[in-house]
């Protein structure tokens, strides 16, 4: 009877666990390692309220840019680092962190030319990010 005491609790949080994960309701932070400038969040689609930072290195020389797709609502596969000096969350010189929450897809993403990066218009897509405070 003492074991059903233990177990049955952790099973039943653990069970509301998982469901908030699996409705998209968490709010975990991680952080991701080896970020360059055409790394997206892309694996982390379908983890809908997560929280990743990415370190961008600075890129003075702005080499081995990814491609960035959307404004204030990106495509996830859209280059992070790159959108973040869109978005004018920081600069090819400096560098910096950035914290982006990870959101369902969109039936579309709108392109614009903002802080000296031009983003594409691109339409439906399974997954997006937006930036967050960090």
């Amino acid at each position: 009877m003492r074991l059903l005491h233990l177990v049955l609790p952790a099973l039943l949080l653990g069970g509301c666990a998982a469901a908030g994960h699996a409705l998209g309701t968490t709010h975990e932070t991680t952080t991701h390692a080896g970020t360059d400038w055409s790394t997206s969040v892309s694996e982390y689609r379908g983890r809908v309220g997560q929280h990743v930072t990415f370190a961008c290195p600075p890129n003075p020389a702005r080499e081995g840019l990814g491609t960035v797709w959307g404004a204030e609502v990106y495509t996830d596969d859209s280059a992070v680092c790159v959108a973040a000096v869109h978005a004018g969350r920081l600069s090819f010189e400096r560098g910096g962190r950035v914290a982006v929450e990870i959101r369902p897809g969109q039936d579309g993403y709108r392109g614009t030319d903002w802080n000296g990066v031009v983003s594409q218009p691109y339409g439906a897509w399974g997954g997006s990010f937006v930036f967050v405070e960090r």
